[in-house]
């Protein structure tokens, strides 16, 4: 298999994780009452997540120090993410109400 195939493959992949992931952010913005906690709690798992797949690799996180010296703009990837996950809630909020 050409490795084309292989990127194509992963990035419909990603693509259809996308809207599950939205769906799955207001399942439990229905428990907590609250899309912002909801989007809280995803943000957690996220990160307990990322850091054990930090751990697992043997990642190295000798340059993490070096991160103060990014420009702001690198910063601000969090808060995409945030706005994204803000936008697929009120999505899903007016599908499930039609």
């Amino acid at each position: 298999m050409s490795s084309i195939y292989l990127y194509l493959l992963l990035a419909l992949i990603a693509g259809a994780l996308m809207p599950t992931q939205a769906a799955t952010n207001n399942k439990m913005a229905a428990f907590v009452d609250s899309p912002v906690l909801a989007a809280f709690i995803s943000f957690f798992v996220g990160t307990v997540a990322l850091f054990v797949y930090v751990l697992a690799t043997g990642t190295p996180l000798g340059n993490l120090a070096s991160a103060k010296n990014a420009p702001p703009i690198a910063w601000s990837g969090g808060s995409w993410v945030l706005s994204l996950l803000r936008q697929q809630s009120l999505l899903c909020q007016g599908l499930a109400s039609q």
